[in-house]
């Protein structure tokens, strides 16, 4: 059995506020407007901002909070249509970005400083709210860190399934059970939209005489084709600049 535990702490973290558990089955997105009530009666007004995950950006939770004189803030999930759009627009064009905050490197003394910079949109959302986005340096450096990883790993993990498929004693025959090695690497990863994988069929020849006894300059041969599958990859650099153009960034 599981349980969802839903805690609420002041701005810097360091308070609880509230907090009660729900069952397990219970879906993030449908417990915020209850959070919201009990913590406008613990707090005895509206005006306080309320800060949530992805789970509170829908209609019915901002709606709630909205009619009931609340503020809030969410982060707006990524298969949203207004995030597709505003990471193409981006490929083409520069966000006037405004300095939010500046301050030395948390935790390395000569690292690079964390700098936050904010850009409202032009559009708001399909719900007519205000949508911000934020860009953050040292995510931009952690996302690009662990695509470059991810990318490593996974072209190994490749490499070996390779090394596999070229061994004479190797049970990898099948297309379709490479094809799902593959996959499940590239899902491990998360890397199907970087690497670009392609299976071949790699052909062995080999000549045998057609009859036993020692070779002669008359002896005759046969010749024997053993087919193998193989796999080749690249890097889809074009997929990676697009998505290094909006690292670091999100609505």
């Amino acid at each position: 059995k599981q349980l969802l535990f839903i805690l609420t702490v002041n701005a810097d973290g360091h308070i609880p506020v509230a907090f009660r558990c729900a069952d397990g089955n219970t879906s993030d997105s449908r417990t915020h407007i209850e959070t919201w009530n009990a913590l406008r009666a613990v707090a005895g007004r509206t005006d306080f901002l309320y800060v949530a995950d992805s789970k509170l950006c829908s209609r019915e939770n901002m709606d709630a909070i909205d009619r009931a004189g609340g503020r809030l803030i969410t982060v707006m999930p990524r298969n949203r249509r207004e995030d597709q759009e505003f990471r193409l627009w981006i490929q083409t064009h520069t966000p006037d970005w405004t300095c939010a905050w500046d301050r030395p490197n948390p935790r390395y003394s000569d690292g690079p400083h964390d700098v936050w910079r904010v850009y409202r949109a032009p559009l708001p959302s399909a719900e007519s709210w205000s949508v911000v986005w934020v860009w953050s340096t040292l995510l931009t450096l952690r996302q690009e860190a662990r695509r470059r990883r991810n990318i490593a790993a996974a072209s190994e993990q490749l490499q070996r399934l390779r090394d596999r498929l070229a061994g004479i004693k190797t049970r990898l025959r099948g297309a379709a059970e490479i094809d799902f090695q593959v996959k499940t690497i590239l899902d491990k990863y998360s890397v199907s939209r970087y690497l670009k994988v392609r299976r071949t069929v790699r052909e062995e020849h080999l000549f045998r005489q057609t009859r036993r006894g020692r070779p002669g300059p008359d002896t005759a041969y046969r010749k024997i084709t053993k087919r193998r599958f193989d796999i080749e990859w690249t890097p889809d650099e074009e997929a990676i600049a697009y998505d290094h153009k909006s690292d670091g960034m999100y609505p």
